[in-house]
């Protein structure tokens, strides 16, 4: 959805509800934004992997291991590895 700056504002600025909703959505993305950067700073790259198996099971193995590896911060062959090494255990 696309809508220009002012108009925004000015909606915001107008109605109560929709900025609170607003605003609500603005503090739900700049969390999970925050929750990403410090896993990827702070998780090694298995680490990361089980987290995605656990907070997204269904998506594990139908998402393209291309997008699962961006999403990871990491190269799909290290996370061909990864989950090699995973099964071996």
């Amino acid at each position: 959805m696309m809508i220009q700056v002012d108009k925004l504002q000015l909606l915001i600025d107008n109605n109560m509800v929709f900025g609170k909703i607003y605003t609500k959505s603005l503090e739900s993305g700049l969390r999970y934004k925050i929750y990403r950067e410090n896993e990827l700073m702070t998780k090694n790259a298995t680490e990361r992997y089980k987290q995605f198996v656990m907070d997204f099971p269904e998506l594990a193995e139908k998402v393209k291991q291309c997008f699962v590896a961006t999403y990871l911060g990491i190269e799909p062959q290290s996370l061909s590895r990864i989950k090699k090494k995973l099964s071996e255990d």
